[in-house]
């Protein structure tokens, strides 16, 4: 069930965000975001963001609404079947405030086992009073008791005689998404990637190679009281274990790292650019990749950061100026469309396409109930579009490497094959001496890498190599 838009009516109760001066608890700055979701269709990372930065939040109030806010659209259509068990009236008939406190205390009490049953209960109760009425109190306390009674007893569909049913509501994933799954991997290892999807994704960070190596690093990091650990593929990278906020670390603020999830620290190593050299970076924003590719480059040369939204270029331009890179030139770009005088002209082209984003769930768990299966082809048919424009700004002998947040085949395996198919000048390349040692046994087949949440721990990704005759 995906989250569903409404617009407030004359009679709903508009709900009180707190007296002037009164900190909001967790609970009702997670209930604020979730309302946002809904009727604004707005996402959770934003709405998060604005919530943190407008208010303050000690650190365990931090972390609760976080895992609330997240928490609750990762889990959307089991909370709301489950609540249907017990409610008299359907879910949609209750207004936003009230459906999405429910969902907060059932998250609760289904899902955090260190919040007692008790006290999620008696927290949803006094939010119904504070957004809704006593009538509707009532309400969700009955309807949350016998959750918290019941929820061992939950009358999940069978996993033996309808096992995609069965992986949708017990693991939290649209019904589709579950039967293509199915159908490309079967039972067992579909039920591992849901899992694996509804895992929190660590916070890792790459290190600004330009100004220190990834040991300096972590005896900084050290010295500002966070704990980190080094990552079993990308050799510049650690995980972080912070109980701040990143901002508030001098080594941020210096620019000593990049935030970077693990998979995608892998990409620009595979293009292997080389100092002096021209770079296209075609789908740049927000420019992590792309000052990773400057980095490597040691920051000589030219690496130009297209992209077709102008706005988010100034991502990119920050993000090089925060960590010292100075070869990055912005340029708003449709990809599909390469200007004559920069086709022919780059030694490298990253592409890192626009997706469906199936392999980054664990990070955009609200994702899940954006996408719809008519997606998968329509990306396809864009993602072959800016192969053939990349390609086109390929000198000869030129490497492009086409990258892409997702495994699902029509977006990776098979848009490569048909586009080398139909472009005679274009051959796969061996990846491998490029990958860490540990995962040059995952080329399957020449020039394709995939990667997979339960099989490697990391983002789902998919990373494919060709050079131009």
């Amino acid at each position: 069930m995906s989250p569903r838009r409404h617009s407030l009516s004359k009679n709903e109760p508009g709900g009180k965000e707190g007296k002037e001066g009164e900190r909001l608890s967790a609970r009702d700055a997670a209930l604020m975001v979730l309302r946002e979701v809904e009727l604004q269709d707005a996402y959770v990372n934003l709405a998060l963001n604005r919530i943190l930065s407008n208010g303050f939040f000690p650190p365990k109030e931090r972390t609760l609404l976080t895992e609330l806010a997240y928490g609750v659209l990762q889990r959307l259509n089991t909370l709301d079947w489950a609540l249907s068990l017990y409610l008299d009236r359907p879910l949609e008939k209750l207004t936003p405030w009230i459906r999405n406190i429910l969902r907060l205390g059932a998250y609760q009490i289904c899902y955090l086992q260190r919040i007692p049953p008790t006290a999620a209960v008696d927290e949803a109760v006094k939010q119904a009073h504070r957004y809704g009425h006593q009538g509707v109190a009532g309400l969700v306390n009955a309807v949350l008791r016998k959750l918290s009674d019941r929820k061992e007893k939950l009358p999940w569909p069978s996993a033996r005689r309808n096992p995609d049913a069965y992986l949708s509501l017990y693991h939290s994933y649209p019904l589709w998404m579950v039967q293509r799954w199915l159908a490309e991997l079967g039972f067992k290892e579909t039920e591992a990637l849901c899992a694996a999807g509804n895992k929190p994704a660590p916070l890792t960070v790459r290190a600004n190679t330009l100004r220190l190596n990834r040991r300096e690093l972590e005896e900084k990091l050290r010295g500002e009281g966070v704990e980190t650990d080094a990552l079993p593929y990308a050799p510049e990278g650690l995980q972080l274990r912070l109980g701040r906020q990143l901002d508030e670390l001098d080594s941020f603020r210096r620019g000593l790292f990049q935030v970077q999830g693990e998979a995608s620290m892998l990409v620009a190593p595979l293009l292997n650019p080389q100092p002096g050299e021209m770079v296209l970076d075609l789908c740049s924003a927000p420019g992590g990749k792309t000052v990773h590719l400057a980095m490597l480059m040691e920051n000589r040369g030219t690496v130009i950061a297209a992209d077709i939204h102008a706005h988010r270029l100034k991502l990119v331009e920050s993000a090089a100026r925060r960590q010292g890179v100075d070869i990055i030139c912005t340029e708003k770009l449709d990809g599909r469309n390469i200007p004559a005088d920069k086709r022919g002209c780059f030694h490298r082209v990253l592409l890192d396409a626009p997706c469906s984003g199936l392999g980054v769930l664990r990070r955009k768990g609200d994702l899940k109930w954006r996408r719809h299966a008519e997606d998968i082809p329509a990306l396809a048919l864009l993602q072959m579009e800016l192969l053939r424009g990349a390609f086109t700004a390929l000198r000869p002998g030129g490497v492009l490497l086409y990258s892409a947040c997702t495994f699902e085949p029509e977006e990776t395996t098979q848009v490569i094959k048909s586009f080398i198919n139909r472009e005679p000048a274009a051959s796969l390349s061996l990846l491998a001496p490029h990958l860490p040692p540990a995962l040059r046994g995952e080329e399957k087949e020449e020039g394709f890498l995939k990667l997979w949440p339960h099989r490697h721990g990391l983002d789902g990704f998919f990373m494919a190599r060709i050079r131009k005759k």
